[in-house]
């Protein structure tokens, strides 16, 4: 037999026991495993926790006293309602974290900041000075949770404002004061936990 009948047999051998080998186990290729790194878990959350940035903490240790507390959010407010030219960098050293203040419209001047403190968790304030006519107008609000009822609406009169504070039972309660002058007017409620200040300002002719 000569060689090249020899290739051909050897050839006809190799297709007839092709199918065979083909459902054979021994001749699969497992596919590849996907692996986690070494020694990292995977992230049931589907998002990397990474140390925390971003994310708001509650500071630890005792809340900040109620009159304290007052008086941070009223000298803050007023100080953004009534437009002060260094009232973001003054709220800033007084722990808060500030935007800068943005013209919404031609009258419209808005602030926005927020806090966390002890006891109660995130603070966020809003803040607008308007322009009319022939007055101008400062609100700010500041929105907080209150669920231990650590405020005592009665301190704001150590303030030097003049009001009422109205219990109503459980916790909650509502306030409004003013100032002598008349031109500072604020009020006050807590419901359910929730705290919700606000203040206006009457800054005179323009």
């Amino acid at each position: 037999m000569t060689a090249k009948s020899l290739y051909l047999l050897y050839l006809a051998a190799l297709l007839a026991a092709g199918p065979a080998l083909a459902q054979s186990p021994s001749a699969e290729t497992p596919p590849a495993a996907v692996s986690q790194p070494s020694g990292e878990a995977p992230d049931a959350t589907g998002g990397d926790q990474g140390d925390g940035d971003g994310m708001t903490t509650e500071p630890s240790g005792p809340a900040m006293p109620s009159a304290e507390a007052l008086k941070l959010f009223l000298t803050s407010c007023t100080e953004v309602a009534s437009g002060v030219v260094t009232a973001h960098d003054d709220m800033e050293q007084a722990g808060w974290s500030a935007d800068e203040p943005e013209n919404t419209g031609p009258y419209v001047t808005v602030y926005s900041a927020y806090q966390e403190l002890a006891g109660y968790g995130s603070v966020d304030l809003w803040s607008s000075v308007e322009s009319f006519p022939s007055q101008r107008l400062g609100y700010c609000r500041v929105d907080l949770g209150d669920v231990d009822n650590l405020l005592d609406f009665n301190d704001v009169e150590k303030l030097g404002l003049i009001g009422t504070v109205t219990d109503q039972g459980n916790g909650n309660a509502y306030g409004s004061w003013e100032s002598a002058d008349h031109k500072t007017l604020l009020s006050a409620s807590r419901a359910d936990g929730q705290v919700q200040i606000e203040l206006n300002v009457l800054l005179g002719t323009n």
